[in-house]
């Protein structure tokens, strides 16, 4: 029998476009957050999955997640390594900080348009 945890409700879903700062290259990132009845595999009650993806070629430049059995990790490219998970708020800063080192921002209006003239 394969064990799935009780989700008792998503409570966080953000979902963004952010585009590269120098080759203009577009991501996603996308964050859920959920609040999990089965302590014994997520003991803070919370499963979560934060990913940077590059739709052009399906394929994930970043990731935080816990599920069972791994716990909480995060994947770089063809790695993976363990991560400390200590609190929701430095979860969430410390994946935006890794996006920021990646080079991407929350695309705009100025990147889109410095784009747009770049390219004519």
């Amino acid at each position: 029998m394969v064990h799935k945890p009780y989700i008792v409700k998503l409570f966080l879903h953000q979902k963004r476009d952010f585009i590269h700062e120098k080759t203009f290259v577009s991501a996603t990132y996308e964050i859920k957050l959920w609040e999990i009845e089965d302590r014994k595999r997520y003991l803070l009650g919370i499963k979560y999955s934060l990913y940077l993806f590059d739709p052009m070629y399906s394929r994930v430049l970043l990731g935080f997640d816990n599920h069972y059995p791994k716990g909480p990790h995060i994947h770089f490219e063809d790695r993976e390594s363990e991560y400390d998970f200590t609190s929701i708020d430095k979860l969430i800063s410390d994946f935006k900080l890794e996006v920021k080192k990646l080079g991407y921002t929350i695309e705009n209006k100025k990147i889109k348009k410095a784009y747009h003239q770049g390219n004519n």
